[in-house]
C-alpha cells in the first residue's frame, strides 16, 4: 500500500526530532513518558525511522508506543500512530494482540491519526485473515471520508488486504465470501465471492469475510443463510507423537518476519499419520522476544489437552509443532 504522502508537516517534524539527543529504541520509550510534549514528540518521531530500520528492537518497547498513541499533545500522537503503522507492516505479528486499539484509530478526530490508523490496521489484516471482518469493516467506511487521502488510502487498503487474504484461503484450499452492505460491494476486487447484504443489517459490521465452513450454504440471493457455528459432535482424540524439530519440513510458508509459519510442514507418515503437520519457527535472537514466545508455548501446552484447543505436537527454544486440521 502506497504511503507516500501522508498529511505531514516535514519540517515540523524535523524540529521536534532535534528534542531528542539518542536514537536508542529504549532509551526513546523512555522518553514517551517525558512531562516535556516536545521531548516525547521528538522521541515518537524517532521511533518511526528504527520501526522501519530495526523493527525487532521497537516491538520490545510497543506497549508504551500504544499508550503514546493516546497522549494529549497531537504531535505525539501522530508519531505514536505512524510508528505502528511502519511496525503493522514489518512486524504484523507484534499488533495482532493490539487489533483493537489499532481499529479505533480508524476513528481518530486528527487526519494523520487516522491515516495512521488504516495503514496500521490493512498491515495486521492482510497477515491475519481471522482479522477480516474486524479490519474492513474499520477501513471500508473510510472511504466516504472527507480527507481525499484517506479515501485513496482506504479503497487501497480494502482492495490490497482482501487481495492477501484471499490468497491465502485459496492456497488453504478454503473458500472465501465477503458480505458486505451495498455502498460498499464495489469496493472488492474482481475475483472475489461478494454477497450484499440487506441496507438495514448492523452498520457496526459492514463487512463479514467468511472462510471454509463458515461461508454461506446457501445461493447469495437466499435470506437464510444458515452456519453451524456448534461445536462439532465427535472431536477426535490428538495424535499421540511427540516430534522433533529434524520430523518436519517446511511446505506452504504463509508469514514472513520474526515468526514464520508453515502451514503444512511434511511429516513422515510412519512417525504422523497423514504426515502433515503445522510448525512456526522464532527467527530472532532478542532475548525478551524469545523468553515470551517460550512463555507462550509452555502456556499453550498447559492447555493442549483440551478438545477445542490444537495439541502441541513438540517444541523447542524456536520451533513449535501443532496438529494439522485441514
Amino acid at each position: 500500500m502506497e504511503r507516500e504522502g501522508r498529511d505531514v508537516d516535514t519540517a515540523e517534524v524535523a524540529e521536534l526530532r532535534q528534542s531528542v539527543d539518542t536514537d536508542d529504541v529504549e532509551e526513546l520509550a523512555e522518553r514517551l513518558e517525558s512531562p516535556d510534549p516536545d521531548v516525547r514528540a521528538g522521541a515518537a518521531w524517532r521511533l518511526v525511522e528504527a520501526a522501519s530500520a530495526r523493527p525487532t528492537k521497537v516491538r520490545t518497547v510497543l506497549d508504551g508506543i500504544v499508550d503514546a498513541a493516546d497522549d494529549p499533545d497531537v504531535w505525539v500522537r501522530r508519531g505514536a500512530t505512524w510508528t505502528l503503522a511502519e511496525l503493522a507492516e514489518h512486524q504484523p505479528d507484534a499488533l495482532s494482540v493490539k487489533f483493537s486499539e489499532l481499529v479505533s484509530l480508524t476513528r481518530a478526530e486528527d487526519r494523520l491519526v487516522k491515516q495512521n490508523g488504516a495503514v496500521a490496521v490493512a498491515g495486521v489484516t492482510k497477515t491475519y485473515p481471522a482479522r477480516a471482518s474486524a479490519g474492513l469493516s474499520a477501513i471500508a467506511p473510510l472511504t466516504n471520508a472527507e480527507d481525499p487521502l484517506l479515501r485513496r488510502y482506504a479503497r487501497e487498503a480494502v482492495e490490497e488486504v482482501t487481495k492477501a487474504i484471499a490468497a491465502r484461503a485459496e492456497d488453504a484450499g478454503y473458500p472465501m465470501v465477503v458480505r458486505a452492505h451495498p455502498e460498499y460491494a464495489d469496493l472488492f476486487p474482481e475475483g472475489v465471492s461478494v454477497v450484499t447484504v440487506n441496507e438495514d443489517d448492523d452498520r457496526t459490521r459492514p463487512v463479514y469475510v467468511s472462510f471454509g465452513e463458515d461461508a454461506p450454504k446457501r445461493a447469495p440471493d437466499d435470506d437464510r443463510i444458515i452456519r453451524d457455528r456448534g461445536p462439532p459432535d465427535e472431536v477426535p482424540d490428538p495424535p499421540r507423537v511427540s516430534l522433533t524439530e529434524a520430523d518436519v519440513d517446511p511446505n506452504l510458508k504463509l508469514r514472513e518476519g520474526v515468526l514464520t509459519t508453515d502451514y503444512r510442514a511434511d511429516v513422515d507418515e510412519e512417525i504422523l499419520e497423514h504426515g502433515l503437520a503445522v510448525v512456526r519457527r522464532l527467527h530472532v535472537d532478542e532475548s525478551a522476544v524469545r523468553s515470551a514466545f517460550e512463555d507462550a508455548v509452555e502456556r499453550w501446552t498447559a492447555v493442549d489437552d483440551h478438545d477445542h484447543v490444537v495439541s502441541v505436537l513438540g517444541h523447542g527454544p524456536r520451533w513449535l509443532a501443532t496438529r494439522y486440521d485441514d
